[in-house]
């Protein structure tokens, strides 16, 4: 092979080389550019919606949170119980007799439901309904879940006392690791 040839061979190679880069440039590279384009203004775009979104349920929450009356029960740190026993000790202060049997407290994400199931005598149904009432009142966030009555004829007094017996649930807020080791088990 002689210098011509060396060089002719040189020259074609470079511009096979040059067309390569050239079709490289024109059906790889400046496509992908395009479609990285599209899709990074679309992923922002998207997350510009869903940002939106949250401060408008965030405003909406707010909003709702300032028009929430001033008695209305709060949901309580875990572990509340010490709290809650005291203010039913003072609602069923009333109450004949009464009997509280608490189940383990069960954690569901943020919440924790505690399960407490109320046996309770009332003198008269008037007295039983004044109690449920303070129950339902109650300072801590609950729900009375069941609830049954009897009467019973009291012969001694010529009244008929009232067995109430309510399963309800008392809510407090899971925090910190509590929130995560129980929802493991």
């Amino acid at each position: 092979m002689n210098k011509q040839q060396k060089q002719r061979l040189t020259a074609g190679a470079a511009v096979i080389l040059l067309l390569l880069g050239v079709a490289y440039y024109q059906y790889v590279w400046a496509p992908t550019q395009v479609v990285l384009k599209a899709s990074t203004r679309q992923t922002l775009e998207q997350q510009l919606a869903d940002e939106q979104e949250r401060a408008l349920a965030c405003r909406s929450m707010r909003s709702a949170l300032e028009q929430m009356p001033a008695d209305t029960p709060q949901v309580a740190d875990y572990d509340n119980l010490h709290n809650e026993i005291v203010a039913l000790g003072e609602i069923f202060a009333g109450a004949q007799k009464y009997q509280l049997n608490f189940a383990d407290a069960v954690t569901d994400g943020f919440i924790v439901r505690r399960n407490i199931t109320i046996d309770f005598t009332a003198s008269d149904m008037e007295q039983g309904r004044q109690i449920l009432e303070q129950l339902a009142r109650c300072r801590y966030r609950m729900r009375i879940r069941t609830l049954s009555l009897s009467q019973r004829a009291n012969s001694l007094q010529n009244q008929q006392s009232v067995q109430i017996q309510a399963e309800v649930t008392f809510y407090e807020g899971a925090t910190g690791e509590m929130r995560y080791t129980d929802e493991a088990q």
